[in-house]
């Protein structure tokens, strides 16, 4: 169901026209199928913040306006939580990929949410450390989905699951 006009208008003045995907207008379906394309979804927006701060401020106007959202990372899952079901607004994360800092030291980093896992590799193999998680869909999935589906992949009996 589409949304009306007053909610695109203000998505658009929160994260700018070009990173408000509207259905009819845009081509949604990266964001409508899940990884193994067993169910489409029906999103009636795709809202892409790039900032922690429009995250806030989607939320923030989504919820004063009783609307129901789904965050959406790489979507890359199986499980399809990552979809729209019912006309919500998808919130997708693929433009917040920066890493903020590093702290070799504490052997720590902090990235955002939407950095791909084989760029955090990267990161962390530049700076001489490891970071354990590999999944098959390194190239394309989200740090932020693997922390939110506690993923594990292949070391997961070695170094643990993502949190």
């Amino acid at each position: 169901m589409p949304l009306d006009q007053k909610h695109i208008a203000a998505f658009q003045t929160i994260v700018g026209h070009k990173y408000v995907l509207i259905p009819g207008q845009d081509d949604l379906s990266h964001y409508n199928h899940d990884n193994r394309f067993v169910q489409d979804g029906a999103a009636s927006l795709v809202v892409k913040p790039g900032s922690t701060q429009e995250v806030s401020q989607v939320c923030a106007y989504a919820y004063a306006q009783n609307l129901a959202l789904v965050p959406q990372s790489g979507n890359t899952g199986h499980q399809q939580g990552a979809l729209a079901h019912q006309g919500e607004v998808v919130v997708n994360i693929d433009r917040m990929t920066a890493c903020r800092s590093i702290d070799v030291l504490n052997n720590s980093a902090v990235v955002e949410a939407g950095m791909i896992l084989e760029e955090l590799h990267k990161l962390a193999d530049d700076h001489d450390r490891l970071f354990p998680v590999s999944l098959a869909a390194k190239g394309s999935c989200r740090i932020g989905g693997n922390i939110a589906t506690n993923a594990g992949g292949t070391g997961v009996l070695a170094y643990g699951n993502t949190r």
